[in-house]
């Protein structure tokens, strides 16, 4: 064997050992709805997917509140290992139409996203534009899953700029119902 050839087959095995061994590797998770805990999306190019426990399971989870024709949704998700927060509101939006997009910019619908990476920590809480489509909506009986897709753009009053958040899912079946 060539030294050549002995150097390319060293780099090769390195390259896969650390693609096959890297553990923390995050990935974007598949498009699901079968309640599979899951949230991702790109904050400005950046992944941020569902990781760690704040008090609740798996990082991602949901609160849904029906009073009389009117629905409100809360969907929260953080990232601990990399400090990532969002949180989705939806208020007075009446009965859930599945693949409809629900623009995010209207009133009624609240975002706030922050990232710990960001030199000065920073709130985007001012809705600019995005949507919003539920493929599932089930939270009745012992089966309670809300699962969808979503892309928006937010500012902040108190930092200047903007994030956008760009091919964002869900599928949570941590929902609490009241």
């Amino acid at each position: 064997m060539t030294r050549r050839s002995a150097w390319s087959i060293l780099l090769i095995t390195a390259f896969v050992a650390c693609d096959v061994f890297d553990v923390n590797k995050e990935k974007m998770p598949k498009y699901s709805d079968n309640g599979a805990g899951t949230f991702g999306c790109f904050a400005n190019g950046r992944l941020f997917v569902n990781e760690g426990e704040i008090g609740y399971g798996t990082g991602a989870r949901g609160e849904v509140q029906h009073i009389g024709d009117t629905t409100g949704i809360l969907i929260y998700a953080w990232n601990t290992r990399n400090d990532q927060n969002l949180s989705m509101s939806m208020y007075d939006i009446g009965r859930v139409v599945i693949n409809k997009a629900y623009d995010i910019s209207t009133p009624g619908f609240d975002l706030e996203y922050s990232d710990g990476a960001d030199p000065v920590p920073c709130y985007y809480n001012k809705s600019i534009s995005g949507t919003i489509t539920f493929s599932r909506y089930e939270v009745s009986g012992s089966s309670r899953i809300v699962a969808g897709s979503f892309n928006a753009k937010a500012s902040s009053d108190g930092c200047g700029g903007e994030v956008e958040l760009t091919q964002g899912r869900f599928d949570i079946s941590e929902i609490t119902h009241q």
